[in-house]
Formats: structure tokens, sequence, C-alpha cells
């Protein structure tokens, strides 16, 4: 008889896009209420520029820029 390892299944990972915008979003927040002490404030910053480049490179934020004029660019002109 041999002996079969079963190894566990492990979850699929659901990271998104959206997720990493979201912890932006909770880092400038947290930010301005003054929850990260100033030894930290290297770390996080670091932390917040590689995924805000991420973000930019990925161009995120230029499809939110675009879809933003967009939006009002609409309204302007179903007035």
């Amino acid at each position: 008889m041999t002996e079969e390892t079963v190894e566990p299944q492990q979850a699929p990972v659901n990271l998104q896009i959206n997720d990493l915008v979201k912890i932006l979003e909770i880092l400038n927040v947290v930010s301005q209420r003054g929850a990260i002490r100033p030894d930290e404030f290297s770390t996080v910053g670091g932390i917040y520029e590689r995924i805000f480049q991420f973000l930019d490179a990925s161009g995120v934020f230029k499809k939110s820029e675009e879809s933003d004029s967009e939006k009002s660019t609409d309204q302007t002109q179903s007035e």
C-alpha cells in the first residue's frame, strides 16, 4: 500500500483592481483622521505609492477621468 498525500486546496484569490482603489481611499481616510503614527508614515506612504503607481500604470485613473469627463459632457449636452 502506498500513501497518497492530499494537499488541501487553496481558495482562489479574488482581488480586483477596485479593491486596490478602495485601499488607497482607506489609507487617505486613516491618515486624515490621524490613525497613523509618525514612525509608520514611511511604511504606509511607500505602500500607498506602490499601489498608486501600479493603478496609474494600469490605466485605472485615466479610465476614471475619461468616464468623469464623459458624464460632465453628457450632462452639459442634455441641458
